[in-house]
């Protein structure tokens, strides 16, 4: 099934702020998802199962190091849903 989600992920008690969100948004990207990056949130969608997979490394990625916050709205009823396909979105992040 394919699924939308908006996370934001809010590392705390760190000056490295844009690293850590960047680490995240890098790590989710090598999955194959479609990622949209925003100035308060990032949009993701793709497979659900390849999405969940993707949350959990990124976020065990950058939970080893820092104490984090990571906020998600999970969708299958999204417009983007029914037209997002890795075949066809245009922002497609390959591996």
């Amino acid at each position: 099934m394919i699924i939308q989600v908006e996370v934001s992920v809010y590392p705390l008690e760190t000056d490295a702020l844009r690293e850590t969100i960047d680490t995240f948004i890098n790590r989710v990207s090598q999955h194959g998802l479609n990622v949209n990056k925003g100035a308060m949130s990032t949009i993701l969608s793709g497979d659900d199962s390849v999405m969940f997979t993707a949350l959990n490394a990124a976020f065990v990625q950058i939970a080893n190091d820092n104490k984090v916050v990571m906020v998600l709205k999970i969708s299958n009823a999204c417009p983007s849903c029914d037209a997002a396909s890795p075949e066809t979105n245009t922002h497609h992040s390959t591996k």
